[in-house]
């Protein structure tokens, strides 16, 4: 939501239990990949010890199979 709702141009394809498929412009997709783990960072699961999950990123300008 939060992704949907602060980068609209951001289109998120598919979201498969904990990942996310997205597609975003090549010419700022360095941009992109940085904000996008920003954002995921500031989320955290309100238990007693915040829990918040760690992410990581994979690309490909070829397609989603391809990433690396």
């Amino acid at each position: 939501i939060a992704i949907y709702e602060s980068m609209p141009e951001v289109e998120v394809l598919a979201q498969v239990h904990d990942s996310l498929l997205m597609q975003v412009p090549t010419a700022k997709t360095v941009y992109y990949k940085h904000a996008i783990m920003d954002l995921a960072r500031t989320i955290s699961v309100p238990y007693e010890d915040p829990l918040v999950i760690p992410l990581g990123v994979k690309q490909s300008e070829i397609s989603w199979g391809d990433c690396a």
